[in-house]
């Protein structure tokens, strides 16, 4: 049986377009059932101590972020009624949840249902062999209950050595552009992070969590300190914390289409994603992969920071607690 599909969408109706139509692309698409979490406005209060053009640019933001939405939800209404899908469920936020509580609230409803999900963002376009990938994947590692985590559709960009004989690598760290996994490896999500205070100042146990990008012990500080929302970093911490790893493609099956400034986490336009759909593998045969560092050492290149940069975040963060 296939896994169900799990989108998320807020405001961004261009790119979650393009999104379903890459979905419709797989073979396997018609048969699949997908549910479709459309996250709800973004509403800022308008306050007395606002003057007239901060109430009058508040209103309008409001007014923006309605129309957003409705774009959104006036589009995945169409999409039933096109038979791409097996089926389709659509869950309608009536508030702004925001995207670390909708993916774990939206996750956790599917994943206790059908045991295992796949999750796609509303900015990730996938190759049309993405979704066997992934239900492949997902049938050969779901044993694998103490080593295989996550499987994932994305990778960077990477120089495979010529004598690597898998479509696919062992890696330490996921995505969370479009990603999968089992419901007992879901349940054993601490979503409140209970660990962290042992791990906050242990530099031992932060190298080990920074072996796979260095951006992941601050990531996860701003987390604890409430500077980020991320769904993500806790999710990786936990995968960290069980000794546990991703299956991720060799060659990206996935292009994300919002490291454009338009997304909730983004700023501007990166281009450290950026990949090429056309080297997506096909007919992969999954089978036991031990680690492969040559490969790992090119993944955890994107995610390099500087010492100074370390120091100065666990400085701020982990000693004294606040922003810069």
């Amino acid at each position: 049986m296939l896994a169900p599909i799990v989108l998320f969408a807020y405001n961004r109706a261009d790119h979650l377009k393009r999104t379903v139509e890459a979905l419709a692309q797989n073979p396997e698409a018609k048969d699949s059932v997908v549910y479709i979490f459309s996250d709800g406005p973004r509403q800022k209060v308008i306050s007395a101590a606002m003057n007239d053009d901060e109430r009058e640019q508040t209103l309008k933001k409001n007014e923006e972020s309605v129309l957003a939405v409705g774009k959104v939800r006036e589009y995945i209404h169409s999409i039933p009624e096109r038979g791409i899908f097996k089926d389709v469920t659509i869950v309608e936020a009536p508030q702004n949840k925001g995207l670390a509580t909708s993916v774990i609230t939206g996750v956790d409803r599917v994943i206790r249902e059908h045991g295992n999900v796949i999750v796609v963002e509303d900015d990730a376009v996938c190759a049309p062999t993405f979704l066997r990938f992934m239900n492949d994947a997902l049938a050969f590692y779901q044993s694998y209950t103490n080593k295989i985590w996550m499987v994932g559709g994305y990778c960077p960009r990477l120089t495979i050595p010529e004598d690597y004989a898998h479509d696919f690598y062992l890696m330490g760290r996921g995505s969370s552009f479009a990603w999968g996994t089992w419901l007992d490896r879901w349940e054993k999500i601490d979503w409140a992070v209970g660990s962290y205070p042992s791990f906050k100042r242990n530099l031992r146990l932060r190298k080990a969590f920074n072996l796979y990008g260095e951006d992941r012990s601050n990531m996860l500080d701003c987390q604890m300190l409430g500077k980020i929302d991320s769904w993500a970093i806790r999710f990786s911490f936990e995968m960290f914390r069980n000794k546990m790893y991703s299956i991720l493609p060799t060659y990206s099956l996935i292009q994300t289409i919002g490291r454009d400034g338009s997304g909730t986490h983004t700023t501007g336009t990166c281009h450290n994603f950026d990949v090429d759909l056309k080297d997506a593998p096909s007919n992969v045969v999954f089978s036991d992969v031990e680690m492969d560092w040559r490969i790992v050492k090119q993944h955890v290149r994107y995610f390099k920071r500087s010492k100074r940069y370390l120091v100065k975040e666990f400085l701020f963060n982990c000693l004294l607690g606040k922003s810069k």
